[in-house]
């Protein structure tokens, strides 16, 4: 893949993907309909304050590289965009790990969201790295002490994140997300376990009501025209209650966003049988996908043992507003 020259004007770069070349040589290619995206744009470049003047503003953005179009429909867009027929709309719902919630949100370790291989690597982990419990994800349990967490809401301080302002800017709106596509890697993952039922939220003195503790698992199925060897299963929201009650209780100090909250959905997994197998011989998944034999200090991790380690990447999008979020998942593994 390469870019386009854009210091000129691109009228329109178009490639066939191999179904389409198979449907035109079969002699029924016909257009029915398409898709935009916006992934090379950085927004940022928008320029209000060019001495040159309107015209100018976007001139950085209309001038970024365009990567050219490419064969294979999971490389094409990772960001779309969507068609909505409202046009009082200001704010759309995003998605963010929530890394708050102390008790129950799996926090960030170099960078990646850790998941043992399985429950020797996960106590060996907690043995020798016990100021950070909350740093590794539990395999293959449908009560998880910790969760990768993923909330939905208006990240924007613009709107107060009150339940009236949520109402009309996400409930009323349709952007409400209650069910949300999980696509893994099935060569690494056999599954995700998800959040069933609970609830989330604050009171008026700003105490936290939390409640998610059941996980159930759910099964993946090919995902279509999307990334080589990936499935996709669902997973169930509830509602986020935490909000702003009178001047005392803002919730902030529970949520991501600052903005009005939509919902919440929560996440463990189980690893593939290719790559949880206990001992010291090393599954072919790691050094053919990995790294095996990597020691506990090169990952910033505690104690003398050697891991073997799978970086991966889980895709989450929600239903109802299309907002989409990836998560950088180090799978671990105990190998002396």
């Amino acid at each position: 893949m390469g870019f386009l020259d854009n210091s000129g004007d691109i009228i329109l770069d178009a490639v066939l993907t191999d179904l389409g070349r198979k449907r035109m040589a079969d002699g029924n290619f016909q257009i029915t309909k398409f898709a935009l995206g916006d992934d090379e744009i950085d927004y940022g470049l928008y320029n209000p304050d060019h001495v040159s003047g309107s015209a100018y503003y976007d001139l950085e953005i209309l001038q970024s590289p365009i990567m050219e179009a490419p064969t294979r429909v999971p490389s094409a867009i990772k960001y779309g965009l969507l068609s909505i027929t409202r046009t009082d709309l200001v704010y759309m719902p995003t998605l963010q790990v929530n890394e708050k919630l102390e008790g129950k949100s799996l926090l960030k370790e170099g960078g990646v969201y850790y998941l043992a291989a399985n429950a020797a690597t996960h106590e060996n982990l907690l043995s020798n790295n016990s100021n950070k419990s909350n740093r590794f994800l539990q395999p293959n349990t449908n009560n998880p002490t910790f969760a990768i967490v993923v909330e939905t809401g208006i990240a924007s301080g613009q709107r107060q994140s009150t339940l009236e302002n949520r109402n009309a800017s996400i409930v009323q709106t349709g952007l409400l997300d209650l069910n949300f596509e999980i696509k893994f890697d099935s060569r690494f993952i056999a599954g995700p376990r998800t959040l069933v039922g609970g609830k989330i939220a604050n009171d008026s003195d700003n105490n936290l009501q939390m409640r998610l503790d059941t996980f159930a698992t759910q099964n993946g199925v090919s995902s279509i025209n999307f990334i080589d060897n990936y499935s996709t299963a669902m997973s169930r929201g509830i509602p986020n209650e935490i909000a702003r009650r009178g001047n005392r209780a803002t919730g902030n100090n529970f949520s991501q966003f600052e903005g009005p909250r939509g919902s919440v959905t929560a996440l463990t997994f189980n690893p593939s049988l290719e790559i949880n197998a206990d001992g010291s011989a090393v599954p072919t998944y790691y050094t053919l996908y990995g790294r095996a034999g990597q020691s506990a200090s090169s990952l910033g991790l505690g104690g003398s043992n050697t891991y073997d380690i799978i970086d991966t990447t889980v895709y989450v999008q929600g239903m109802a507003s299309g907002a989409q979020l990836q998560i950088p998942l180090r799978i671990i593994r105990l190998a002396s």
